[in-house]
């Protein structure tokens, strides 16, 4: 079964408007990126989206969600919910994915951009199967190893 997600869909319950693309602001990419932080020291759990234990794709699904907007589960499909971006064009929202050891090609991992201060210092917050939710360095000699791409999400692209 094919799934098309057109935009990032409002959830009416808890927004009460149904907003699309343009009409998200700084203000709601800065609410995901409050909500992802306060899962902070959660303990890994695959599958996990919740205070408990949560995954990678699952704490992008989770503080999206806590913020009315429905978004793919796993990460393969939120690889695909958005534009590529060059890590020059980084912007806090965007999603980072990587893979598990360097010269594959398969997605297993993903993150979002909480802070880029220079064109190399750039963080991102993610669920690591060892330390739980935390936030980290891209540049840094793993990450940049089994790094495979950027995203920009619908909901935050401009």
């Amino acid at each position: 079964m094919l799934v098309v997600f057109s935009a990032c869909k409002r959830n009416k319950t808890k927004t009460g408007s149904n907003n699309h693309g343009k009409q998200h602001s700084n203000h709601l990419v800065d609410k995901v990126i409050e909500t992802a932080r306060s899962y902070t020291g959660v303990p890994y759990h695959f599958g996990g989206i919740n205070r408990l234990g949560m995954d990678c794709s699952g704490l992008l699904f989770t503080s999206f969600k806590d913020n009315g907007i429905d978004i793919p589960r796993p990460s393969k499909d939120q690889a695909l919910f958005g534009e590529e971006v060059r890590l020059v064009n980084l912007k806090p929202g965007d999603w980072l994915f990587f893979t598990d050891k360097e010269g594959n090609s398969k997605i297993v991992h993903v993150g979002m951009v909480t802070e880029v201060r220079g064109e190399e210092d750039v963080r991102f917050i993610n669920a690591s199967n060892k330390l739980g939710v935390v936030e980290d360095q891209l540049y840094i000699k793993y990450w940049q190893k089994v790094f495979i791409k950027a995203v920009r999400p619908k909901c935050f692209a401009n």
